[in-house]
């Protein structure tokens, strides 16, 4: 004689522990995906930076030491197609003089600006007779002809485009 087994299928208590699982899972994922594609934007501007002070040295080589006047100078050494990761074309301006606060005792100035301008760009400032300071969102200025800084600030995770967010500076 065949015994029926009555308890078939799954307990009210193991499908509510895989519903847990999966929802903690789903969470995770949820809450990580943004910070992902913040910091995979910001290594993207990081390159790009790269490529503009790559695009210096060309002109300073092609013009016998001379630093670019505007960033219009630079153009022909970068690929055409350059722009940030959320679509727009960079803000860049290239500056001999420093804003912000300044240190006059260590020559060193700190440039406060926003992640984006009022157009959406992300801002980028060549400083010219700069070089970056150990300090984060300072630089030296006055150092030497020939020198120069690339700055901008990093997309932060608040949603704000003035405050969090760390400077990036890049030593040509």
């Amino acid at each position: 004689m065949e015994k029926h087994n009555l308890y078939r299928g799954f307990t009210i208590i193991e499908v509510v522990l895989v519903l847990a699982i999966a929802g903690l899972i789903f969470i995770m994922i949820f809450l990580g995906l943004p910070v992902l594609q913040r910091s995979q934007r910001n290594e993207q501007r990081k390159r790009d930076m790269g490529e503009i002070a790559g695009a210096i040295q060309n002109y300073r080589s092609a013009n016998k030491g001379r630093m670019p006047e505007s960033f219009e100078s630079i153009k022909p050494y970068i690929r055409q197609d350059i722009r940030d990761p959320d679509g727009d074309e960079y803000d860049i301006s290239i500056d001999s003089a420093i804003y912000g606060n300044m240190d006059t005792k260590n020559r060193k100035a700190k440039f406060e600006y926003h992640t984006k301008t009022y157009h959406g760009k992300t801002q980028v400032r060549i400083h010219k007779g700069s070089r970056c300071a150990e300090d984060e969102g300072y630089i030296y200025h006055d150092v030497k002809e020939g020198h120069a800084a690339v700055t901008f600030r990093l997309e932060s995770g608040d949603g704000s485009t003035t405050q969090g967010g760390h400077y990036y500076c890049l030593d040509i």
